[in-house]
């Protein structure tokens, strides 16, 4: 199965990335899929990583794709012929609108903020994980 398909897996990846670096989870990555850059891993190592933060029960179902919801799509509608180089996102909440504004924009910087600090902290580990453009905070 090609978790790309189902999974935003480059974010995904950096989550469960981030997630390990940052806590105790009593396993670790592989050396060559915990340590290069997130841009150099191939789509197949991105799946391994996120098939190895299912497998130790991290939850990822925020980083699913899905149809796309239309306002979504349509603010990234937008986003294209504005050409944004930074971005600020208010309430972030569990990523609707940031995982898929962070695969259509990689290069775009994004803060984003948010009330429960449990998502700041998710997001927070996205970042530590390799996504050198996103920041939280509260």
């Amino acid at each position: 199965m090609d978790i790309s398909e189902y999974y935003f897996a480059k974010l995904a990846a950096a989550f469960v990335r981030g997630k390990l670096a940052s806590n105790n989870y009593g396993h670790n990555l592989s050396t060559h899929l915990s340590e290069p850059f997130l841009g150099e891993l191939t789509n197949l190592e991105l799946c391994e990583i996120v098939e190895f933060g299912l497998a130790i029960g991290l939850h990822l179902h925020k980083f699913k794709r899905t149809m796309g919801l239309s306002r979504v799509q349509k603010v990234l509608g937008v986003l294209q012929g504005l050409a944004p180089i930074n971005l600020l996102d208010v309430g972030s909440g569990r990523g609707s609108f940031l995982w898929p504004l962070l695969d259509a924009f990689p290069e775009l910087l994004v803060t984003s903020i948010d009330k429960d600090e449990r998502r700041v902290n998710d997001i927070q580990a996205v970042n530590k994980g390799g996504i050198t453009n996103l920041e939280a905070k509260t």
